[in-house]
């Protein structure tokens, strides 16, 4: 039996270091350092700003979609509607209509990992997992959906987006879950919805 190597193209929205846009650091630095200061944007600047890097990050992954690779989000159009919902104030809608506009390819497969509330405890877990894992100068701070309330609303919000969608797939994740678990329900998802064929290996850009 013949093998092949696979490229997969990782990237991140926005980028960051050396995954996705150039611009995600400026992007990230303009957003999150104002927002730690305690100084907020005007209207609707935080998601042009946003929208900047998604562009640039589609013109980088489309290319490898057009060599016929396989290419991994971290995070696409979807969380610019999603996280809308606690936006204080909403994004003007002549702004959404723009991601509409360059909303990119459609993925094949969109995973949404969905925080269980075990017992009725709802899924604050899941923020505290992200804050002891970045630390106090990790990603999740400064952010003004940094509490479990909002969190609670986005989540609700992108199920209510994408349930109904054919390329998603929900993964429900609870606070006993390892990082292994959560790989080898994604992976079996991967299995089953994708032929690979023959290969053996996967070779990362």
């Amino acid at each position: 039996m013949a093998s092949y190597r696979q490229i997969v193209y990782r990237t991140q929205k926005p980028g960051c270091y050396a995954i996705g846009s150039a611009f995600g650091n400026v992007v990230r630095s303009a957003l999150f350092q104002k927002s730690e200061k305690g100084l907020c944007l005007p209207q609707g600047t935080a998601s042009l700003y946003l929208l900047v890097d998604h562009i640039d990050n589609i013109s980088y992954l489309s290319q490898h979609l057009e060599a016929g690779h396989v290419v991994i989000c971290d995070r696409y159009t979807d969380s610019a509607f999603a996280y809308n919902v606690v936006k204080e104030p909403p994004v003007p809608n002549e702004i959404l209509n723009l991601w509409k506009q360059f909303a990119g390819p459609t993925p094949d497969i969109t995973f949404l990992l969905v925080a269980q509330d075990d017992k009725g405890q709802g899924i604050g877990w899941a923020l505290d997992r992200a804050r002891e894992r970045d630390g106090a100068s990790g990603k999740q701070r400064g952010k003004r959906w940094n509490d479990y309330d909002r969190q609670r609303l986005i989540q609700q919000e992108y199920i209510r987006l994408l349930k109904d969608e054919d390329r998603t797939v929900l993964v429900p994740v609870r606070k006993q879950d390892s990082s292994r678990d959560i790989h080898d329900k994604i992976l079996q998802t991967v299995s089953e919805k994708l032929t690979v064929g023959a290969a053996e290996t996967l070779e990362f850009a």
